[in-house]
């Protein structure tokens, strides 16, 4: 079963560049942490001060199979 987080930060005023950096780092390491994560993006809007992070999880299952 797969999974999508996503957070989203407000910005102060003047912040915005600061945090978006910030936050791409930040996830960049948790994926490094968390290799269930196989994809993530971080997206952002200056002027409504919001950074969003959006991610992706995949949960990896074993089947077995028998020949008839």
């Amino acid at each position: 079963m797969s999974e999508v987080v996503a957070f989203t930060l407000n910005v102060k005023p003047g912040r915005y560049a600061e945090v978006l950096t910030r936050y791409a780092e930040c996830t960049h390491k948790f994926a490094e942490i968390r290799p269930a994560l196989v994809s993530h993006i971080v997206v952002g809007d200056e002027d409504a001060g919001i950074v969003r992070g959006i991610g992706a999880r995949v949960k990896t299952h074993t089947y077995s199979y028998r020949r008839r």
